[in-house]
């Protein structure tokens, strides 16, 4: 097991708090441009949001497409330059995804449970595969819904997923930290989250921005600050640069940041 520690570059507050049960993240691509996508509960009421890298300021929102009212999780599909959204309650079993330029619904999955299931906490897609997180279980289907295999993590609850580079990385509350899986479903590093303790509810991976034209604190949006990209990031990322999101609702937070070895 690798021992990682979460470099915290940039922070922001979310840009509304909900009811704090369920927030998801996820980085788009939006008319060219890379942004955090945010969503929190309300009361059957999910406003989604854009905000720039920096968590500073907001491109737009809207609401969640008509009759998804309890979203749970986004992931970008790269493919299809959509957003998929696992969702719970009266919609547990059904996948959505939508466009976030027109805003409008594309395409929307009725999946074949293989349990009762009471809560999705996450979903993660890299637009060949995806995975949903279900308790303490991680669901791996084809981008039609197929159930390819599934995997249990004992004593976890896991509250965020998402893709990333040959891997996928999921957030465990219960643990506080960040858990980075292989293709067959193994840990294989760990790093605590940011924020107080047991807040952590969503995580993103950005595979949207070129990072090696990025300086490590992602400079404001008002170009107030533009950065180097050419100085090295101390210390230095685990694996290349990278950077992912973070959501805690003990503070209502964001953290931006990166992982390096501890």
């Amino acid at each position: 097991m690798i021992n990682l520690r979460f470099e915290v570059t940039n922070t922001g507050p979310f840009p509304y708090v909900g009811n704090n049960l369920t927030i998801g993240l996820t980085v788009c691509a939006l008319d060219g441009d890379p942004a955090l996508v945010y969503i929190g509960q309300t009361t059957f009421e999910d406003p989604i949001h854009y905000l720039t890298l920096a968590i500073d300021s907001e491109y737009k929102n809207h609401n969640s497409p008509p009759g998804w009212s309890v979203i749970t999780g986004l992931a970008w599909n790269p493919l299809s330059q959509t957003i998929w959204c696992s969702n719970g309650t009266n919609t547990i079993n059904q996948v959505v995804a939508f466009d976030p330029l027109t805003e409008l619904e594309t395409n929307s999955l009725t999946l074949t449970p293989t349990a009762p299931i009471w809560d999705s906490s996450g979903i993660g897609t890299n637009g060949f595969l995806f995975t949903r997180a279900v308790g303490a279980k991680l669901e791996l289907r084809n981008m039609n819904g197929f159930l390819l295999g599934e995997k249990d993590y004992p004593g976890r609850y896991i509250t965020g997923l998402s893709a990333s580079p040959a891997s996928w990385t999921f957030g465990d509350k219960n643990a506080d930290e960040i858990c980075i899986i292989g293709p067959f479903g193994n840990i294989f590093a760990t790093a605590p989250a940011p924020g107080p303790a047991n807040g952590m509810h969503a995580i993103a991976f950005d595979y949207v921005t070129n990072h090696a034209a990025m300086p490590k604190v992602i400079p404001p949006s008002d170009g107030s600050a533009p950065g180097d990209p050419t100085v090295p990031w101390t210390p230095e990322p685990w694996g290349g640069r990278h950077r992912l999101y973070v959501a805690n609702v003990s503070d209502n937070t964001i953290y931006a940041g990166y992982l390096t070895e501890a």
